[in-house]
């Protein structure tokens, strides 16, 4: 375009005025958005009174006009937002309408709501007491309120807690469970990842898992009271989670089909689970065939555990309660037994990839009938007819 015939300036911008090849007249200026505009008019009277109209309108602007540090901030936006196919204003716009809803909330407060929801869920009683007890020590070390916090105070928090690096993974979770939490209820933005999850988690060691043997296991049955046996024994002979067996109730069990019924609001995955009963474990049931209501009316083990320490040690002075040995024995010595990996993951709840690494190969074949209280050799008949044993005649 040609020099401008006429160029008016107001307050720091420009209205330039240019003849066109073919006779009109086009008035060019900038919005006080920022956004170039351009007009035509057929002669030069009629542009001279666009400039005067524009003129006007840029000086009832002049509050809000931009200084030379707005424009040279605009013109930045611009070229970063341009290749998006975005104006500045489309840009801040969207920026506004996910920013918006965001309220800040203090941490303590934000605490107290996600454990209230987790009550809610009737989640297992020891892990929402955990669970609280872990993020009000969190939250006495970090910021007050919550968007405040950033990684490097999680991390200083972590790391001040002197714990093993599997503890070190779970509290990390713990609170990146709470950060989700809080952008769930728009106490944080919900258009990026929280700082929880920026924090990355440790690489574990892998490591043999702990169990009980045949024999530990006696000892802990004989010296469990009557109203914690149906935990031990579905535990040690069936692979149920703790937290699972607080849920059940024994309308799970189906006794004439040797089976153990999980549905999805049991089970730590939310999907009903089916698990095979052996003998020995419906033999040590008996007692409850026609017991109805939850396996377990108390839902805190930790004193059990207590006390049966304190009783085997007697008998047994190494004897030790080893965490989750229960649940861990049954992956082992079930693995044992069948050599399949995927029905064993899908009778614990597990990924296959977690029974191969610390199931496979812990224990042997001749282990696993120890465990389990299996004869050997056993029937073909029922082999056949018994669900708990249908994998032998692959096995054989």
């Amino acid at each position: 375009m040609k020099e401008p015939l006429r160029v008016t300036a107001v307050k720091g911008r420009e209205i330039s005025t240019y003849r066109l090849s073919s006779g009109r007249y086009m008035t060019v200026w900038y919005d006080s958005d920022g956004q170039r505009q351009r007009r035509s008019r057929a002669t030069l009277k009629e542009a001279d009174e666009l400039t005067r109209d524009v003129s006007e309108a840029l000086r009832e602007k002049v509050n809000g006009a931009l200084t030379l540090d707005d424009r040279q901030a605009y013109n930045l936006s611009r070229d970063l937002v341009e290749p998006f196919g975005y104006t500045v204003l489309q840009a801040v716009r969207e920026w506004e309408q996910t920013k918006a809803p965001y309220r800040g909330k203090k941490t303590a407060d934000v605490i107290a709501e996600l454990i209230a929801a987790k009550r809610r869920e009737e989640l297992s009683v020891p892990y929402v007491n955990r669970l609280e007890d872990d993020l009000k020590s969190f939250a006495a070390t970090v910021p007050n309120e919550i968007e405040k916090i950033h990684a490097p105070h999680i991390k200083e928090f972590l790391n001040g807690c002197e714990v093993g690096t599997r503890r070190w993974n779970n509290l990390r979770d713990q609170i990146v469970t709470l950060f989700r939490f809080a952008r769930s209820e728009r106490y944080l933005p919900k258009d990026r990842t929280t700082e929880a999850e920026d924090v990355t988690k440790m690489k574990v060691a892998r490591k043999t898992v702990a169990m009980f043997t045949p024999e530990e296991l006696q000892l802990i049955i004989e010296n469990t009271r009557t109203v914690w046996l149906p935990w031990v024994l579905i535990s040690a002979f069936a692979g149920v989670r703790t937290f699972e067996v607080m849920r059940m109730d024994w309308s799970s069990v189906r006794w004439a089909q040797k089976l153990i019924d999980l549905p999805p609001e049991v089970t730590k995955v939310n999907e009903r689970r089916i698990i095979p009963m052996c003998e020995a474990l419906i033999q040590k049931l008996a007692h409850w065939r026609d017991a109805q209501g939850p396996v377990c009316k108390e839902k805190v083990p930790q004193r059990e555990i207590e006390q049966i320490l304190s009783k085997v040690k007697t008998l047994r002075p190494d004897f030790r309660w080893k965490h989750n040995a229960l649940r861990h024995a049954y992956g082992s010595y079930r693995t044992a037994l069948t050599q399949n990996v995927p029905q064993v993951a899908l009778e614990m709840g597990n990924s296959v990839g977690m029974v191969k690494r610390h199931y496979l190969e812990a224990k042997t074949f001749e282990d696993g009938l120890e465990w389990f209280q299996i004869p050997w050799p056993v029937a073909a008949k029922k082999r056949a007819s018994d669900p708990f044993l249908r994998w032998v005649a692959a096995a054989a």
